[in-house]
Parts: C-alpha cells; structure tokens; sequence
C-alpha cells in the first residue's frame, strides 16, 4: 500500500532529520494554485510543479514569482478527486530567469494536511508505476 509505505518513510525519516518539524518527499507533481487578494478575493488561478512535499509544506516551482501570501493549492487524488487545501507562501526565490521556487506552509490542521500531502504522494506514486510499466511494454 503506497499510503502506508509513505507514513512509514516519514516515521523512518523522523529520526534522521535536522531542523524540519517534517520530511521531504520528492515528488515533481503539476498542481495549481489559486492566488488570493488582502481583501481574500480570488485574484486567479495559476499553475506549478511540487518539487517536494512534507506534512508540513511544498517546495513549489512556478514560471513566475507569486506575489501574495495567501493561496489555495488544488491537485488530484489518485482517484482523480480534486483534493484543496489553504496555503501561506512563505519566501519566493529566483532560480533562473524563468524559475522561482516558493516555500509553502500548508494551513490545514493536522489531519487535513495529512490528508492532502497523502494524496498527493499516493497520486504521484500511481503516476509513476503507471509510466514504469508503459516503458517495458
């Protein structure tokens, strides 16, 4: 069961981490995000790559800087669900001239952080199988 491989890589992971509440799973998975006015309007819907996640947060890759502190975060479960979760964008940097990576905090509780890094990684451990065995065939 991809899920309870995760969690246990995360409990394995625990004891060897340094200054994260949480561990990082690699998973360059499309999401996008939904970008938020001071006033928490919606201003629009933009698109990136989860270059990493943790229970905590995602290191977020995108085209552009985001310019604004709050956003969703929308991706599909393996089941093809849209699963959602409220995020604060934390620091933006500049990689290249078309790169940024943004450091997101996930603003669930617990068990809807949970929730969501779950199906994220579950959905991205599916893609990834599925790809494997397209190669042999």
């Amino acid at each position: 069961m991809p899920c309870i491989n995760f969690l246990q890589k995360l409990q394995n992971q625990k004891e060897k981490m340094d200054r994260r509440k949480f561990p990082r799973i690699n998973t360059n998975t499309f999401i996008s995000f939904v970008k938020y006015n001071k006033n928490g309007q919606i201003e629009n819907q933009k698109t990136g790559t989860a270059i990493d996640v943790s229970q905590g947060g995602i290191l977020l890759e995108t085209t552009e800087k985001i310019d604004t502190k709050s956003i969703s975060i929308i991706t599909t479960s393996s089941n093809n669900k849209l699963i959602e979760i409220k995020a604060t964008v934390l620091y933006t940097r500049q990689v290249d001239s078309e790169k940024f990576q943004n450091g997101i905090s996930l603003q669930g509780n617990p068990g809807e952080n949970l929730r969501f890094v779950t199906g994220l990684v579950h959905a991205y451990l599916l893609r990834k199988k599925s790809q494997n065995r397209n190669i042999f065939l």
